[in-house]
């Protein structure tokens, strides 16, 4: 698009022809009759395509066109706010602090605003493209530095355990149970989720993953259950923490997905809420902390000798 708004003109000028068209078939004036029982083909709809999707009228046109932009500028992610839960309480609570450093460093990765080397391509001639230092058939956006790239792994690393740390911290303060650095056999392999909360005759698969932002967090929450909720593993489960098969039924998987821009899904919090009793009052840091921890995959990123940009 390189801003010249061209995908809009053209899908313009498709609905345009097309509202005159539906307009000339349904007319009642004798002389718009004639012209299209002499045109006949001028009433045929046309279409355009939009995020590989055919659009024919201005509604269709609209919405997918807002879908495209969504996905494909700097601030896609944003949509995913609609999914979140609570997103700027780390703003508006008047019990949390936040340092001007960080609201920057907030601001920035909120609205996808840290300089990358894709956005320096886009601009300008650039003697190394927009292509990954370590990934050359990848875009080097922030999305990639945030969420896939090799170089900036460990820094990913350290900020899913800082979330998981917050976790751990509330279930201490409230003296519920707890197991970490949790290996289950499973069959031929093995499977490690973070957090296996003993409440009571219950037992909670707790596992925090940060998503990209472009990524759907219902996805990503089946994915977990899928992973932890099967049969298999919830055998595997009871039998490492030596209970009896009839605690089966007791056992709850809940999958606490954010994405980097400190968005919680609503659905992890709310049942962690509801099965853990974790607070409302948490979700600030909580916040906080994953957008300080993508600034720092970003800015230690940047720090890197062989970056080209």
């Amino acid at each position: 698009m390189g801003g010249l708004g061209l995908l809009q003109f053209r899908s313009r000028a498709v609905v345009a022809k097309n509202g005159a068209a539906k307009a000339a078939a349904k007319s009642l004036d004798p002389l718009v009759q004639a012209a299209v029982r002499a045109r006949p083909a001028e009433l045929a709809l046309s279409s355009c395509l939009i995020g590989g999707r055919p659009v024919t009228d201005k509604q269709s046109a609209k919405g997918q066109l807002a879908e495209e932009l969504y996905r494909k500028i700097d601030t896609a992610g944003l949509a995913s706010c609609k999914k979140g839960y609570r997103n700027s309480q780390f703003l508006t609570g008047g019990r949390f602090l936040i340092e001007d450093r960080e609201f920057i460093a907030a601001l920035q990765i909120l609205g996808g605003a840290p300089f990358v080397k894709s956005k320096k391509a886009r601009f300008t001639p650039f003697t190394f493209g927009n292509k990954c230092e370590a990934c050359p058939e990848t875009v080097k956006n922030l999305d990639h530095i945030l969420q896939m790239c090799p170089r900036s792994r460990a820094d990913r690393i350290k900020r899913h355990d800082d979330v998981q740390s917050i976790l751990e911290k509330d279930l201490s303060k409230r003296k519920v149970r707890f197991n970490k650095d949790n290996v289950i056999p499973v069959g031929n392999t093995v499977r490690k989720p973070d957090l296996v909360v003993l409440r009571g005759d219950k037992i909670l698969v707790v596992d925090p993953t940060i998503i990209s932002d472009k990524r759907d967090f219902g996805a990503a929450w089946e994915e977990k259950l899928s992973k932890y909720g099967n049969d298999e593993f919830k055998d595997a489960l009871l039998k490492s923490l030596g209970r009896p098969p009839k605690d089966k039924a007791n056992i709850y998987v809940i999958p606490f997905v954010c994405n980097w821009r400190g968005i919680i899904y609503r659905d992890s919090f709310l049942e962690i809420n509801r099965r853990l009793g974790t607070p409302q009052s948490i979700i600030p840091t909580l916040q906080i902390r994953i957008i300080k921890g993508s600034y720092q995959v970003y800015r230690k990123e940047r720090a890197l000798s062989d970056r080209e940009d």
